[in-house]
């Protein structure tokens, strides 16, 4: 049992919110948590685990819900004061927009939280992150026992033209990411990223060797710049792959190979079903993915496998795409959780044709059902 993926996207006011936070992420408006004489700022969210259909591979979601309670601390300074402080905002209302499409705007490196320094004493007034070695920790509580995946979001969204505190100078420091006190992955952020899919990113993995064990998460500057502080920008549980724009094949693997699918002989374990299960991971931020499979060897060394245009459907979301190569091939083809996408039949002159189908469930992977007249098939997923 795992739990499924919980995307959070961190953002200053609440009033913003539907502005600035990036699609498929949850918010988490702590702007009002923090700010002066804060160290620390805690939310729950409410996740779902899943099981995997013992007769098609595929994710069932269950009812069994998980309350999971994140806290981000300022780790240094380590005490907080008027002065510094844990603080969660934006650099400028640039990137916010209201639209589905994750490719628009730029919603998740906008705005995060960072250790903050605010000066009135001087003059001009010191307003700005605290560069001199600002860190601050995240931890998880009430995950499953087992291993889970972790990803992390660090963009500076100021850049040398942001702000007056970062001109001449383009890098912030690296982050160094450290679970339970073990470092783990260096990350570089990046600057000004326009495009969420493209927001600097850690990816790596914890092990929990009871419920509920605390997961601490440690985000530490390396000072390689005299801009001396990390900024979180938000995070994901259980992301069953690195964020990307390639969606990854689950089964089969490797994600481009022939596989039998005899309808009439199943492979083990799908005599239920009477069908082949391809599974695959949409890519995080993308709005369509592409998948094509054939019949013939001889008609992909012809034609090969030719791309068709991704489209968003009204009320659906995201789509695959699915392309027949071989006249009057006979597809069946049904998503997770058991949902009918479509049916299609190729028309005599052996002309290619598209099929639109929705992903399933943010969190759980995409998956689809082959229902074949032959027993062949190779099957190539795109981005």
């Amino acid at each position: 049992m795992r739990a499924q993926l919980l995307s959070v996207d961190i953002n200053g006011a609440s009033s913003q919110a539907s502005q600035s936070t990036a699609p498929g992420f949850v918010a988490w408006n702590m702007g009002s948590q923090t700010g002066a004489n804060a160290h620390s700022a805690t939310q729950y969210f409410t996740n779902y685990t899943y099981t995997y259909d013992p007769n098609t591979g595929l994710p069932t979601s269950t009812n069994i819900s998980l309350i999971i309670p994140c806290t981000v601390a300022m780790t240094y300074p380590t005490a907080a004061s008027s002065m510094n402080y844990l603080f969660a905002k934006n650099a400028n209302k640039n990137g916010y927009s209201t639209s589905p499409d994750p490719s628009v705007g730029w919603r998740l490196s906008i705005d995060g939280c960072m250790s903050y320094l605010f000066n009135s004493s001087v003059t001009p007034n010191i307003d700005q992150p605290n560069t001199n070695g600002g860190a601050i920790s995240l931890t998880l509580l009430n995950l499953p026992a087992g291993v889970h995946s972790i990803t992390t979001y660090h963009n500076d969204p100021w850049g040398p033209a942001g702000a007056s505190w970062h001109t001449g100078i383009t890098n912030i420091s690296r982050c160094i990411i450290s679970a339970n006190g073990v470092p783990v992955f260096t990350n570089i952020p990046t600057i000004v990223c326009t495009n969420d899919s493209k927001c600097g990113f850690a990816f790596f993995f914890v092990t929990n060797s009871y419920d509920g064990q605390p997961v601490v998460l440690n985000f530490n500057p390396d000072h390689s710049s005299v801009l001396d502080f990390t900024i979180l920008n938000g995070f994901e549980i259980d992301r069953p792959s690195a964020p990307g724009t390639t969606a990854t094949a689950i089964n089969p693997t490797p994600g481009n190979e022939h596989v039998f699918a005899n309808y009439d002989v199943p492979l083990p374990g799908a005599a239920n079903s009477g069908y082949l299960s391809l599974q695959w991971q949409p890519a995080a931020f993308a709005i369509s993915n592409y998948l094509y499979f054939g019949t013939n060897s001889q008609t992909e060394c012809d034609h090969g496998f030719q791309c068709v245009h991704g489209r968003v459907g009204g009320g659906c979301g995201r789509h695959e795409q699915f392309q027949c190569d071989e006249p009057k091939q006979h597809v069946d083809l049904l998503l997770a959780g058991g949902s009918i996408g479509c049916r299609q039949r190729n028309d005599q002159s052996g002309a290619r044709q598209r099929l639109g189908i929705p992903h399933a469930a943010s969190g759980i992977s995409g998956g689809g059902r082959l229902r074949p007249m032959g027993t062949r098939r190779a099957w190539r997923r795109g981005h």
